[in-house]
C-alpha cells in the first residue's frame, strides 16, 4: 500500500511466475488524492498467506474517472452471472420473479443500461426469473441480500454455501464498496449461505 502499482506488479509476477496457485485479479481503480498509480488497498492484506489466493489491488486514478462497460446479462444463468460479477466492477441490484412452470430455466430476463459506459461501481438493476417452486426438487433458487457498512475502498467479499452434509462451495468472490449487496444463488435445498468480508464471516 502506498507504492506504485507498476513496480509492485512487476515484482510479484516475478516472484510468483512459477506458482499457478496465485491469481492476479483485474485492478480496481478509484478517484483519490494520491498520485495516479498509487496502491490504496490490497487483498489479501500484507503478510497474509497466499496459498491459492486471488490478489486484488485498489489503485488511485488521482482525479480521473474510470468507466466500465456494463455487460449484457440477459439470458445468462446464475453461474454465468456469478462469473461475470467476479470480473466486472459494476454493482448489480438483483430482484426476482417466479415463473409459473418448474421447468423454466433460471435466467436474467431484464436489465438496465446494458452496453453503456458508466463509472465503476455504478448500481445497475437486473431481474431474474426463477422456476416455480418444486416441492419434490432438490434445488433452491433465490437472491441473497445483506447490508454492509460503507467502506472507504472496495473490499473483498465471498459468498459460500454449505449443504446439509457439510459440503462447502464458494459461489462468488468479488470486490464491493459496501452498503446493499445482492447475489443470485442456485444451491441444494437446506443449504446455509454465509457472506465473508476479508475472510471474516459477517452472516451465519
Amino acid at each position: 500500500v502506498g507504492r506504485n502499482i507498476d513496480d509492485v506488479q512487476l515484482r510479484l509476477k516475478t516472484l510468483f511466475s512459477d506458482d499457478s496457485s496465485v491469481e492476479f485479479a483485474p485492478i480496481i481503480y478509484q478517484k483519490h488524492d494520491s498520485a495516479a498509480g498509487t496502491i490504496l488497498a490490497q487483498y489479501p492484506e500484507p503478510d497474509s498467506p497466499l496459498n491459492h489466493a486471488k490478489i486484488y489491488f485498489v489503485v488511485s486514478t488521482n482525479n480521473n474517472v474510470i468507466t466500465t462497460k456494463i455487460p449484457n446479462l440477459s439470458g445468462m444463468s446464475v453461474q454465468q452471472v456469478l462469473a461475470t460479477m467476479e470480473k466486472t466492477p459494476v454493482l448489480f441490484d438483483f430482484t426476482s420473479v417466479d415463473s409459473e412452470s418448474s421447468s423454466t430455466e433460471a435466467t436474467v430476463t431484464s436489465q438496465e443500461k446494458a452496453g453503456e459506459s458508466v463509472e465503476e461501481f455504478t448500481r445497475i438493476k437486473a431481474q431474474f426469473t426463477f422456476p416455480a417452486v418444486d416441492e419434490e426438487g432438490q434445488t433452491a433458487y433465490g437472491i441473497f441480500s445483506y447490508k454492509l457498512p460503507d467502506y472507504p475502498f472496495p473490499v473483498n467479499v465471498t459468498l459460500e454455501s454449505s449443504d446439509s452434509e457439510g459440503n462447502i462451495i464458494k459461489l462468488v468472490d468479488f470486490l464491493h464498496p459496501g452498503n446493499e449487496i445482492t447475489v443470485p444463488y442456485m444451491v441444494s435445498k437446506n443449504s446455509v449461505l454465509t457472506l465473508y468480508v476479508h475472510g471474516e464471516a459477517v452472516t451465519s
